[in-house]
């Protein structure tokens, strides 16, 4: 079964992938089952840096993997000490440093471990908080950048999905080989070793559980081809990453759109975007926010920006975005979680245009005037030294940049979006 379940990977045709290698036993079955595809570059091990075994649990692994003839690597988090949320933050950290290196090297997918008893606890954990229906249809076996902007770029993939962990304990057994055990897998006190014992003692809870999700996956791909239709029609996005709207949007396209403009990951409240949707249905709309974007009337048709007090900061309290920062040479560099950025020259700064226009040649003016006046503060000004080398997307001197919002978007629907008219 778990052959089966790699198989797909072993094509030529499949994108460059490595494996998310934690040392244990599920990691190191797929990384097994795995060593000989093609289009294989590499594991990736993260030294979370949470237990004192933690360093050399790494190195271990790492010679595991590398005499199974396959190149490995440590990427190393320090945590913070007394970090609130620890095993969350550990958790986007993890998937960060795996990022960033899928993104400098090439790599377009990272293979996890997850197995078919990971996604009963997470149905579990799901049900637990009070999920909605999108969310009882558990993890899918292939999803877009799931973590935002840690995972920007790359496709996260489970060939395990559909195999039991009984499996996995076989395939390992088979084939001799040896994994690390975390002392925290058997820890009661981490909510997720707890439903995985509830689980253990009823199948029928478990398989009623995992056929209820099975049913809402098939409904969820339903409801993507309803919104990528509906996108077609009313949807134009400038690839700068901001959108136009020729009409009111159905929620969960809404929700969609407001993560790309704002450069965001993560969910956002149901009610709060139902109170948005009332708000753009009142013949008297001007604007609203919600998470971190801008929803404005422009020329009868809905602006949406990332919020411009990103750019220019609240009162007596400075934003994030507002300051300028340092583009890493040779290295892609995500700004504000909308643009990406590689350069090969040192000393590339990156600001939004917010306060800046005066200072602006006046060519780089004109282009920013075809802009709508709520999107241009929140653009931003790639600088060499105190030489400003372009605004927004495009190939500069030394320095390409290129929007998200699409990738993301086109990834969700499995298919291209409308641009907007350049003369908006």
């Amino acid at each position: 079964m778990l052959y089966e379940a790699v198989a797909p990977y072993y094509s030529k045709t499949k994108d460059a992938f490595a494996v998310a290698l934690s040392g244990g036993g599920d990691s190191m079955a797929l990384l097994h089952a795995l060593k000989d595809a093609p289009q294989l570059r590499c594991a990736l091990i993260v030294d979370h840096g949470l237990r004192k075994e933690s360093a050399e649990e790494a190195r271990q692994t790492k010679s595991r993997a590398e005499k199974l003839g396959v190149e490995a690597h440590i990427l190393t988090w320090v945590p913070e000490p007394l970090q609130a949320g620890l095993q969350k933050k550990a958790r986007q950290a993890r998937y960060g440093l795996m990022g960033a290196y899928c993104r400098q090297h090439g790599i377009s997918s990272l293979l996890t471990a997850h197995h078919l008893g990971d996604q009963a606890e997470t149905l579990v954990m799901r049900y637990d908080k009070g999920t909605d229906w999108r969310g009882a249809a558990g993890m899918s076996s292939e999803k877009y950048a799931p973590i935002w902007p840690e995972l920007a770029c790359v496709t996260v993939c489970r060939p395990l999905l559909s195999v039991p962990k009984n499996e996995i304990l076989k395939y390992l057994k088979k084939n001799s080989l040896e994994w690390v055990e975390d002392p925290s897998n058997t820890n009661r006190d981490f909510t997720r070793v707890r439903i995985r014992q509830r689980l253990a003692v009823s199948s029928i809870y478990l398989g009623a559980t995992l056929e209820t999700a099975q049913d809402l996956r098939q409904a969820k791909s339903l409801e993507q081809e309803i919104l990528a239709n509906q996108a077609s029609n009313i949807l134009r996005v400038d690839e700068n990453g901001y959108a136009l709207l020729s009409d009111v949007p159905y929620p969960e396209l809404l929700t969609h759109l407001l993560r790309l403009v704002s450069g965001t990951g993560g969910p956002i409240d149901g009610a709060q975007i139902r109170r948005v949707l009332k708000k753009l249905r009142r013949p008297d709309f001007k604007a609203v926010t919600l998470a971190g974007a801008q929803i404005s009337k422009f020329e009868n048709k809905y602006l949406l920006c990332r919020d411009p007090v990103a750019a220019k900061g609240r009162r007596n309290k400075e934003q994030t975005t507002h300051t300028s920062l340092a583009v890493a040479v040779n290295s892609p560099f995500i700004w504000d979680g909308r643009f990406l950025a590689r350069t090969r020259k040192e000393d590339i700064m990156v600001s939004p245009l917010f306060g800046q226009m005066s200072k602006l040649p006046n060519e780089l003016v004109r282009e920013v005037k075809r802009h709508p006046p709520k999107v241009r503060m929140t653009l931003p000004v790639w600088r060499a030294g105190p030489n400003v080398l372009g605004i927004g997307v495009g190939k500069f001197d030394g320095l390409s940049v290129e929007c998200l919002a699409r990738e993301r978007l086109e990834a969700m629907f499995g298919k291209s979006v409308p641009k907007m008219n350049k003369n908006v």
